[in-house]
């Protein structure tokens, strides 16, 4: 399947509400394509933005929501990761988030080793429209 050009990712209540989390694919090289939200979570600073990394860590692929700035090259800067989901985050449905607790409003919480704590798993759906 291919990535939509864009995704809507929240609980119930941040789509009842009216503050689900709006991701855009962006384009960076012919082969670095990456989600991205103009919107953070409560430890994100005003300048900075929401991104999805992929990595492969511990024997899976991780997308990872890194808070941080993105450079006009589309080079990102990472402050700190705060949830990860190794499912395909971008198709409709719902996926669960392993979140970070070691994240804060700080440059560097804790050195910034994230800290992902298997019993605090957030459950989000995704939607390809607010319809």
């Amino acid at each position: 399947m291919d990535m939509p050009p864009r995704i809507f990712i929240g609980a119930n209540k941040a789509f009842t509400d009216g503050y689900a989390f709006e991701y855009n694919l962006m384009r960076s090289g012919s082969s670095n394509s990456y989600y991205q939200c103009a919107t953070t979570t409560e430890t994100g600073w005003s300048n900075e933005v929401l991104f999805l990394l992929t990595v492969d860590e511990d024997g899976a692929t991780w997308h990872i929501a890194c808070e941080g700035s993105v450079a006009s090259d589309g080079a990102r800067s990472i402050r700190q990761a705060c949830f990860r989901t190794s499912t395909n985050f971008w198709e409709a449905g719902w996926h669960n988030w392993v979140c970070n607790t070691n994240r804060g409003r700080r440059r560097n919480p804790s050195g910034a080793v994230a800290e992902w704590d298997l019993e605090n798993v957030l459950g989000c759906e995704a939607k390809l429209s607010l319809g």
